[in-house]
């Protein structure tokens, strides 16, 4: 952002603050995320010993594309390393390519394998749980790319300001 303000409009000394997450926005403590999961029936019956949660929200727009995910997600799930934690992807939110993600994740084994390497599950959270989904995550992953390539998503600000690591897609901002 400082960069485009100095180059396209000639402005100086440009200082650009970061956005904070809002306290909401924290981490939890195992018997909190424990007492959590049991309340979504998508996390009631996981075992964290064996299965790593990783979370991404999404506004299914094209600066959200979910293919490179599901594409690598698959490949996961098709491997034979026994050694490697189950996955179960969480994906949250609303948008106008939702339907056909839903139609994809439904076609593939990742939507209905509990005993797979891989289980997606798209979910629609009260805004005071999602927060608390956060904070139960693994992973956080954040695939949007800014058609504007120069705000930086919130969604990351909110898995840092849970404690959550992400792993996000490269692009300028």
């Amino acid at each position: 952002m400082s960069h485009h303000l100095t180059q396209d409009y000639g402005l100086k000394n440009v200082s650009v603050l970061m956005d904070r997450p809002p306290k909401r926005y924290s981490p939890l403590n195992q018997e909190q995320q424990d007492l959590f999961l049991q309340t979504l029936d998508e996390t009631r019956s996981v075992d964290r010993s064996t299965t790593k949660i990783l979370v991404t929200s999404t506004s299914y727009t094209a600066d959200e594309p979910l293919e490179p995910l599901l594409s690598a997600l698959s490949s996961y799930s098709d491997s034979l390393d026994p050694a490697l934690p189950h996955i179960l992807l969480l994906i949250t939110g609303r948008g106008p390519m939702q339907e056909g993600y839903r139609q994809i994740i439904a076609q593939s084994t990742m939507a209905h394998d509990k005993e797979g390497k891989c289980t997606i599950r798209m979910l629609w959270l009260k805004p005071e749980d999602y927060p608390k989904l956060l904070a139960c995550a693994d992973l956080g992953i954040s695939l949007h790319k800014s058609s504007s390539g120069m705000d930086f998503p919130m969604k990351i600000i909110d898995l840092y300001g849970c404690g959550i690591p992400v792993c996000a897609a490269n692009f300028d901002a």
